[in-house]
């Protein structure tokens, strides 16, 4: 076969191969390998992590490569910032791929975490759950789908050719580059919504670069982005294909255009000043401020809620104050029209569908009754409207 195969049979056979030595590795838990399934019996932790549903996460970050121990903080339970969920890890040139495996220094994994808060107890917690997941990296590299260099680990080509083939035969949608590029603008934007941001940044600058790459071909592009919020994908949904604009490479006199849009007006002021652009923010409308601002409160918001729980006798969500959201809200409350209590109604027409914890932080927290009393108004409006469509 491997001498005067096709690539097609050459790609089964792979296929088969990766699935026999998958079905053999043992999941890997709190304490290490776990034959039976059961997981983290003696810690009191359950979690489990199996060779398929870590090939399976390798192809869903479009091939980017991972952290070993930044997976198994995710399924441990760790809190990983949003940011850093599904960053690409550097991938270093000097680590052997078949070395023994070591956690990365604190620094460093609190850098893979987005955690600068993270502990060295929770850090020696990780380190058997690691160096065991390692080993199963290094066994499904041998079959050539996948490498590991230190803690940065991830598909070969043949691993993305073969898990596309697995997918395709399980009549998954697993399209490739030519693929996404033929797409119209309103299916492409739809589709990144849903993928890491380097992902969603190629698939838009493919897209683009397939077209000319110039002005005319990224404006369809924006504005098929725009136009996501008519089918209700505001905040979050959207934070996906936004956040991508500027590495995509977005040209400045699009991104001017799109300042005046009530979605992406305030996105694309972020990225024009991120360059070193001058651009009027008096152009941006309100609207696109406070969708921005939902955003970037909700993130606050949770890392909130991981300091605390990381705290000695911390629980998630307990009762202390959510200092970076109250800062950031209170920062961005100074240049709002008519102020704080006209911010919170502005981020609740802006982001109905993802705000719902920020106003609840607010209502719980915040020193100004004005404000609390807003949020409260906005959350009962909020649970009202969700009653009807119901």
């Amino acid at each position: 076969m491997w001498q005067g195969g096709t690539p097609q049979e050459l790609t089964e056979l792979a296929a088969d191969l990766l699935a026999a030595v998958a079905e053999r590795l043992p999941a890997v838990a709190a304490d290490g390998p776990v034959p039976d399934g059961a997981a983290g019996a003696e810690t009191g932790e359950d979690w489990s992590l199996d060779p398929a549903h870590l090939l399976y996460s390798l192809y869903e970050r479009g091939g980017t490569p991972d952290s070993v121990a930044r997976r198994v903080a995710e399924a441990a339970g760790a809190q990983v910032a949003v940011e850093a969920e599904e960053q690409p890890v550097p991938v270093p040139a000097s680590a052997s791929d078949d070395g023994a495996y070591a956690i990365p220094p604190l620094a460093e994994l609190a850098d893979l975490l987005g955690r600068p808060e993270v502990t060295e107890a929770r850090r020696a917690r990780l380190a058997a759950p690691a160096r065991a997941l390692a080993t199963m990296v290094d066994a499904l590299g041998a079959t050539g789908c996948l490498f590991r260099r230190g803690d940065a680990y991830g598909l070969t080509p043949l691993g993305g050719t073969v898990l596309r083939h697995v997918l395709l035969s399980g009549g998954v949608a697993a399209p490739d580059a030519a693929e996404a590029a033929a797409w119209d603008a309103r299916t492409t934007t739809a589709a990144v919504r849903r993928w890491p941001p380097a992902v969603a940044a190629a698939a838009l600058a493919a897209w683009a670069e397939h077209r000319g790459g110039g002005d005319a071909e990224w404006a369809p592009l924006l504005a098929a982005l725009a136009g996501e919020r008519d089918a209700g994908h505001r905040g979050p949904a959207l934070l996906g294909a936004v956040s991508a604009l500027d590495h995509a490479g977005v040209p400045n006199g699009v991104l001017r255009s799109a300042l005046t849009d009530p979605v992406l007006g305030a996105h694309a002021l972020r990225v024009l000043r991120a360059r070193g652009e001058d651009a009027d923010a008096a152009a941006v409308p309100l609207e696109s401020r406070a969708l921005l601002l939902a955003e970037e409160l909700e993130e606050r918001r949770l890392a909130d809620r991981h300091t605390a729980a990381a705290e000695p006798g911390g629980a998630e969500g307990g009762g202390q104050a959510p200092r970076r959201l109250l800062g950031a809200f209170d920062a961005a409350a100074a240049d709002w029209p008519r102020g704080g209590a006209a911010l919170v109604a502005g981020l609740a027409r802006a982001a109905p569908g993802s705000v719902g914890g920020v106003l609840s932080a607010l209502r719980g927290h915040h020193p100004d009754t004005a404000v609390a009393d807003a949020a409260a108004h906005e959350l009962k409006e909020l649970g009202r409207r969700r009653g009807h469509r119901h």
